[in-house]
């Protein structure tokens, strides 16, 4: 059988182990180039990062990416988009291209799990990203005033 001090040390490990993030619990980090490059990687508990992944084939030109839970909406000016998330063993997966989206969103701001799309000109949109990584638009606006600088959300 095993010795009381063996089955401490065990418990201990387990313990010790349990609290070691592994990529898919700690807060991944996205980098960009608009050159179409990228890479991932997360801060671990000792305070190092650690990338887990170089990416040389990204679409170049996005204007915006914005974290909405754990997904990211990518967005170009032009009206093109794509929706991904980063897997559970730190690597980028694309789960939907996009090219009808309206041109010209001068902000994109996630509210909660929602995403508001807002136009200088007062018009902007609502929608969220589904379960399978797809973009929904639930509402189109037409009456904001016009001319914000910033829209900033808050719990």
């Amino acid at each position: 059988m095993f010795s009381k001090k063996s089955m401490l040390l065990l418990a201990i490990c387990v313990v010790v182990a349990s609290l070691i993030p592994s990529p898919a619990s700690a807060a991944n980090i996205l980098f960009y180039k608009d050159d179409g490059t990228g890479a991932v990687g997360h801060i671990d508990n000792s305070g190092k990062f650690r990338q887990s992944e170089s990416i040389s084939d990204f679409s170049s030109g996005w204007s915006k990416i914005v974290p909405i839970g754990s997904n990211l909406l990518f967005y170009k000016d032009d009206g093109t988009g794509a929706v991904g998330h980063i897997d559970n063993s730190g690597k980028f997966q694309q789960t939907e291209s996009m090219s009808d989206f309206s041109s010209g969103w001068s902000m994109i701001i996630p509210v909660g799990s929602n995403l508001l799309f807002y136009k200088d000109d007062g018009t902007g949109a609502i929608g969220h990203i589904d379960n399978s990584g797809k973009f929904q638009q639930t509402e189109s606006i037409s009456d904001f005033s016009s001319g914000w600088s910033m829209i900033i959300s808050t719990k």
